[in-house]
């Protein structure tokens, strides 16, 4: 039963409603047709056709009638698929009665409550095979476009948590970029070297901070190592290494430099740059 309570989006666009009308109508006409329910069978072909005509757009124009009349009134909120049935169960019970007096009204036939019970369970029964195609194309459409949300959102999430900045002391001068963009980062006196690509092309940006306060701001991004007194570096940039844990020297991507390793954490950053490059 915890699938009649999923969510169910509502329909709200006013040229599918339109559609849906428009084809159900179509659909009547040519069930009629073509397998004359109803003792239909009994008049002549031509006959049929006008019938079936007739029943059609009566299909359509309770369809459209709900559509833009009644469910305005129907709050959406917490609208799910077991309402969705129900509702649509109400719809086809109400063609089979507006059908009935259809039928009545051009045969001037007198009333009989079991025949007009038989016409709303023929309704039901018919109609349940376009709803149910109706109701699981909907369904699909919401799941879709949950989906697409979600996954914007993660994309929106992930692209703030890759994004870095980088605090220099004069907030004018902070350096923004994509995490995967720097390349690393060196200690020059008062300041530091920001090295980054941008549009494949090597730049650099120097800031008055410390490498400290460097650390500081990318503590949450991991692939930033302080390799060196005087050095980060993004491992994840690192395309070759040479040396052994003692005099361990790094290149990142489309650079010539080398970045030194100092010994007391060659060991463990070489470890790191085997697993990076072996990717």
């Amino acid at each position: 039963m915890n699938i009649l309570k999923t969510p169910y989006q509502f329909r709200k666009e006013k040229k599918r409603c339109i559609r849906i009308s428009v084809l159900f109508g179509l659909f009547i006409f040519a069930f009629l047709t073509i397998f004359q329910p109803l003792n239909l069978n009994i008049l002549p072909f031509s006959k049929i056709v006008i019938v079936a005509s007739g029943l059609g757009l009566v299909t359509s124009g309770v369809l459209l009638i709900f559509y833009f009349v009644i469910e305005p009134s129907v709050t959406p909120k917490k609208w799910n698929l077991g309402r969705e049935i129900i509702w649509a169960a109400t719809i086809a019970a109400t063609i089979g009665v507006v059908n009935y007096v259809y039928i009545l009204t051009i045969f001037n036939m007198a009333f009989s409550l079991y025949i007009l019970s038989l016409y709303i369970l023929i309704a039901i029964v018919i109609g349940s095979i376009p709803v149910t195609i109706q109701i699981i194309m909907e369904y699909n459409k919401y799941l879709r476009d949950r989906l697409i949300d979600s996954n914007t959102e993660i994309e929106s999430t992930e692209q703030l948590k890759t994004t870095v900045t980088i605090n220099a002391e004069n907030p004018k001068h902070n350096f923004i970029c994509p995490a995967d963009k720097i390349l690393s980062i060196a200690s020059s006196d008062n300041y530091i070297k920001i090295v980054y690509t941008n549009d494949n092309t090597i730049k650099s940006e120097m800031i008055r901070a410390t490498l400290k306060s460097a650390e500081d701001d990318l503590k949450d991004t991991p692939q930033f190592i302080r390799c060196h007194k005087g050095y980060i570096v993004n491992i994840n940039n690192v395309e070759s290494y040479r040396g052994n844990s003692q005099n361990l020297k790094l290149r990142v991507k489309q650079s010539n430099e080398e970045i030194p390793v100092s010994r007391k954490n060659g060991g463990s950053i070489l470890q790191l740059v085997q697993n990076s490059c072996a990717k």
